[in-house]
């Protein structure tokens, strides 16, 4: 599996971009970062989106996605997620008002689907399982497979349960793709925004002791000291730990 990070970051500034990461060129999961970095050419190639949640940093590129790609593509692009998510993005965003509902606009360029959470389903060339997550509102995070590889994603999330159950039952699991944000001396605001510290990523990682893949950081609010948030974070040891940076390709 190729990954290249579009975004990796929990807001954006100037040189970082909101998250989204795309998977063999042709899936995307969560969509904070898309036509600012890819050409054309390479958007044409998606044909599914993931989608997590709701927030802003994690939908913001869809629209303009659907306006480039309009009269391009053949086939819709399928935007998937749970039935939350994709009511919430039919009502809030691609409702005629805040952007035009381009599901139906002919030719239709995206399709909304809903995935069950906990099994399962084939989304284009992958096998993908939604886990709900404990964020703020309605997420999940992602486990997806492809032959003989998986990696998991938390998406956004505090202390939580069922992806880690899921992890240690999941074979070939060669990254797990994981969300710390805020510095351990901001722990109340983390948990009041349903996000991790690096205290709190220390305890999630202490739940799947037994996995040895990399352990992959998202999400750094950028407008804290990174340095500061990279050597917390650093103190955890016996793990590899990647810091993903925006524009660059990994392998698993």
């Amino acid at each position: 599996m190729k990954l290249k990070v579009l975004g990796c970051y929990g807001t954006e500034l100037a040189d970082y971009h909101a998250t989204s990461f795309l998977i063999d060129n042709s899936l995307l999961v969560d969509a904070g970062t898309i036509t600012s970095i890819l050409a054309i050419n390479d958007l044409i190639k998606i044909k599914n989106i993931l989608i997590s949640h709701l927030h802003f940093d994690h939908i913001k590129g869809i629209p303009f996605l659907t306006d480039v790609v309009f009269g391009r593509i053949k086939e819709p692009i399928n935007i998937v997620g749970i039935k939350e998510v994709i009511d919430g993005l039919r009502n809030h965003l691609l409702n005629n008002i805040i952007w035009p509902d381009f599901t139906v606009i002919p030719p239709a360029v995206i399709k909304l689907r809903v995935i069950e959470e906990g099994r399962f389903e084939q989304v284009g060339d992958f096998e993908v399982k939604a886990i709900r997550v404990n964020h703020t509102i309605p997420t999940t995070g992602f486990i997806i497979k492809k032959k003989d590889t998986a990696i998991l994603y938390s998406s956004d999330t505090k202390e939580t349960e069922d992806i880690w159950t899921e992890a240690k039952k999941t074979p070939n699991l060669k990254a797990v793709i994981i969300e710390t944000s805020f510095p351990n001396d901001s722990q109340k605001l983390a948990d009041i925004s349903g996000h991790l510290t690096p205290e709190g990523l220390k305890k999630e990682l202490s739940k799947i002791d037994s996995l040895n893949a990399p352990i992959c950081i998202y999400h750094l609010k950028s407008q804290y000291d990174l340095k500061l948030l990279k050597k917390e974070i650093n103190t955890i040891k016996n793990r590899k730990i990647i810091f993903l940076e925006d524009g660059k390709e990994y392998k698993f």
